[in-house]
């Protein structure tokens, strides 16, 4: 099979164009000082953490950046106390008595912070979040309208169903016109064969669109099948990755 042109470092960012500018342009209303929050979501391997990466790249002269990724089972206010770590604001050891005193000490740093710079603040896998740290994303919500703070937030929509603590969060503030949505679907055909290429440096037409139709554009998908082909030599359209649906769970 022809090889084409190897590239070196990470897959190009892919049709995701739309969403990456609209993105952006919530930032312009942020750092003008219209605190602006966005929702990222979409199955696994879609490509949420990629699309919010590149936003922080694109903004990294004109904005600090700050992650904490959420898991099943931590602590009370977790997340909020790894973005306080990062902004050098350790957080103060409270007890459910004072619980909006430091909600309200919360807001308080990341608006003394965001005097300093604009602030990208990010959650990551958001649908673990504990309620306490729910609870202090809507507070903060609220709280900062002002500021020039920007908020994304990742989550995986098959975990959140009807009743989930996240689901009543993102209503509660979409009704209110806090939150915007960005939902995240399957890459086309013609991005399928580009990542492809991208990935493996060989020819892709003869598996794309077979790839693309068993894979339903999967971002993650694609990309490890193409690691398989650069390793390889050639593509195997036979051949998925194996595992990689406990890669993504």
């Amino acid at each position: 099979m022809a090889r084409a042109s190897a590239t070196a470092g990470p897959p190009e960012f892919l049709a995701r164009e739309r969403e990456l500018e609209h993105l952006l342009a919530l930032f312009e209303d942020a750092s003008s000082g219209a605190t602006r929050f966005a929702v990222v979501t979409g199955e696994p391997g879609i490509g949420k953490t990629r699309l919010v990466t590149e936003v922080c790249a694109r903004l990294t002269d004109r904005a600090s950046d700050h992650w904490a990724s959420c898991y099943e089972g931590q602590p009370s206010h977790w997340c909020w106390i790894k973005l306080l770590q990062e902004l050098d604001s350790p957080p103060q050891v409270t007890d459910e008595a004072a619980r909006f005193d430091s909600l309200v000490a919360l807001a308080g740093a990341l608006g003394a912070a965001a005097e300093v710079q604009p602030l990208l603040l990010v959650l990551d896998d958001v649908h673990l979040a504990d309620e306490a740290s729910l609870g202090a994303l809507s507070f903060v919500s609220r709280e900062l309208r002002g500021s020039p703070i920007m908020l994304m937030a990742a989550y995986r929509d098959v975990e959140v169903r009807r009743g989930h603590p996240l689901a009543k969060t993102l209503g509660e503030l979409a009704r209110e016109q806090l939150a915007e949505r960005i939902t995240l679907t399957g890459l086309s055909a013609d991005s399928v064969a580009r990542l492809l290429e991208s990935t493996a440096g060989l020819d892709p037409s003869a598996v794309a669109l077979e790839l693309h139709e068993r894979t339903h554009g999967n971002p993650l998908f694609v990309g490890e099948f193409g690691r398989l082909a650069a390793a390889a030599g050639a593509f195997d359209a036979g051949r998925l990755p194996e595992g990689i649906r406990d890669v993504i769970g």
